[in-house]
């Protein structure tokens, strides 16, 4: 699954800091991990691409898809 949405350098940095405080990895490739939902991101101009490369068997995809768009819309 991949999003795109738009996004400022500040909401970048946030999203970071928000994965590390709950015990997530953000790496310099471009990929992250948290609550076992792993993927990874492009950041171009104004918009950040997410792909969700795996997940936990029992998290559904629309609920990985709500938080996403929780927190980036």
């Amino acid at each position: 699954m991949t999003k795109t949405y738009p996004i400022s350098i500040e909401k970048f940095l946030k999203a970071e800091t928000l994965i590390r405080e709950n015990g997530g990895k953000v790496n310099k490739d471009n990929t992250f991990e948290v609550y076992g939902v792993r993927g990874r991101f492009e950041k171009e101009g104004g918009a950040i691409s997410i792909t969700v490369t795996k997940k936990p068997f029992l998290a559904r995809w629309s609920t990985i898809e709500a938080k996403l768009d929780e927190f980036f819309s």
